[in-house]
């Protein structure tokens, strides 16, 4: 079965420049050695230990692979988990976006946490948080970077796991909404 119309896929002519083959050519590797068998990690290795591919290249031909073959979809991880990813520049300097994360006061103006409770679990001051998210009677967990993007610009980017698939959609729009209203205080 392929599902190459349904699968964002980095440009063929980059893959081979970094990787020696065209993405058709990976597939076609993978299939011979029975991959659509094999869990995450084995394609991974075999990828890594056989063929030579750096780590990086070994994960984004493996993920691409399993989204290919039907064997993953969109947004989802190994695990059979969904996460999503949303980023935006803030019009604020990083010491103040981040402490509009950190202080629960600051934070209310902004994040609208409506039938949800959330703790910080690790932070490092004005670079990340990591987030535990209790929404709906289940955790997920929601990673913050920070990036300063120059005079009073900040980059934000929520990494949101441990979603159910159905959330997809609404928690990337629920995200987005906030980081909108933050770049708006």
């Amino acid at each position: 079965m392929n599902f190459s119309s349904h699968v964002k896929k980095i440009d063929d002519n980059k893959v081979k420049i970094k990787t020696e083959k065209k993405w058709n050519d990976w597939f076609l590797v993978l299939d011979d050695i029975g991959a659509t068998e094999m869990n995450h990690k084995d394609i991974a290795n075999y990828l890594n230990q056989n063929q030579g591919v750096s780590p990086w290249w070994t994960q984004t031909i493996t993920v691409t692979y399993e989204r290919e073959r039907g064997l993953r979809e969109m947004y989802q991880r190994s695990d059979g988990s969904y996460y999503i990813t949303v980023s935006k520049i803030i019009n604020k300097p990083l010491t103040l976006v981040y402490s509009y994360w950190i202080d629960e006061k600051l934070r209310n103006r902004w994040l609208s946490e409506k039938n949800t409770t959330m703790s910080i679990q690790n932070s490092t001051q004005n670079k990340y948080l990591k987030i535990i998210w209790y929404d709906k009677d289940k955790s997920t967990v929601v990673s913050v970077n920070f990036f300063d993007k120059g005079k009073d610009k900040t980059q934000v980017m929520i990494e949101h796991t441990k979603l159910d698939k159905n959330r997809i959609e609404e928690m990337k729009l629920y995200w987005k909404t906030c980081l909108s209203k933050l770049n708006q205080i």
